[in-house]
């Protein structure tokens, strides 16, 4: 991709500097002009203030929307690229066979043609998770318990404070309707109320539920930021995995009845 981007880069940014100084087009000055504030407001976030934006999708709309805005303004003012409209500006028969393979690969459809082609396999890599690293992985805590089966049901708890809760849990739904079914049968999703951190009414709700199953519960606690205290469970001494976007504490609930 550095190559991709180095290759890119210089059409988009002769396509933009054409826009400005030849057309004087107004639109694009605006957008380069948003472009770098957004940049500045980025970096001020993450290194300002010290937080990291990488969790938040949100943040990647605004800014990827507008770099492939850009990108398509940039490449579509390049008279290079786009030569066919303005003659007195593309090269001549001659000139073109004097053209290394570097340079005719930025002109005409051999630049959109690249670009499909970069953007399909782009798109195969994310969806194969050979991209880069996400920050959710459902599959990989689906696999965990696909590993450790029990007979009991399996109580994915979670402390809920936003919709950031519920999009993490319905991952794991939609994961294991789509390739784990054999678990989608043991598996109850439990949202707790929660205020502010450590708060115990959210363990206080998880105690009284607990004593109203009729059964033994394989519980895990998932991003669950509240006291761990269950009288009634036992907490599984097993080593831990690293679940990226998945931190959990199992438990094994043996339900007593008096």
């Amino acid at each position: 991709m550095l190559a991709y981007f180095i290759w890119l880069t210089p059409v988009v940014w002769q396509g933009l500097g054409y826009g400005i100084k030849t057309e004087k087009d107004t639109r694009v000055i605006v957008l380069v002009t948003t472009f770098i504030f957004l940049i500045i407001i980025y970096l001020t976030i993450s290194y300002g203030a010290g937080l990291d934006i990488t969790r938040g999708a949100r943040y990647s709309f605004n800014f990827w929307s507008l770099l492939m805005l850009i990108a398509g303004v940039g490449l579509g003012k390049n008279p290079q690229v786009n030569f066919h409209r303005s003659a007195d500006l593309g090269p001549s028969n001659s000139q073109w066979r004097q053209l290394n393979w570097w340079q005719k690969s930025r002109r005409d459809l051999y630049l959109p043609m690249i670009i499909l082609l970069i953007g399909i396999l782009s798109a195969v890599t994310i969806t194969h998770n050979l991209a880069y690293r996400k920050y959710y992985r459902p599959d990989k805590f689906l696999t965990l318990l696909s590993e450790n089966p029990v007979s009991e049901t399996r109580w994915i708890v979670t402390t809920h404070k936003s919709l950031v809760q519920v999009g993490e849990l319905l991952g794991i739904a939609w994961e294991a309707q789509r390739h784990f079914p054999e678990l989608v049968p043991q598996l109850r999703f439990v949202f707790l109320p929660q205020e502010k951190l450590q708060d115990p009414v959210a363990t206080e709700q998880l105690q009284n539920l607990l004593k109203q199953a009729e059964q033994p519960v394989d519980l895990w606690l998932v991003n669950y930021f509240a006291p761990l205290d269950f009288p009634d469970c036992q907490i599984d001494q097993s080593p831990k995995e690293n679940i990226f976007g998945y931190p959990y504490q199992r438990f094994n609930c043996l339900i007593n009845r008096k």
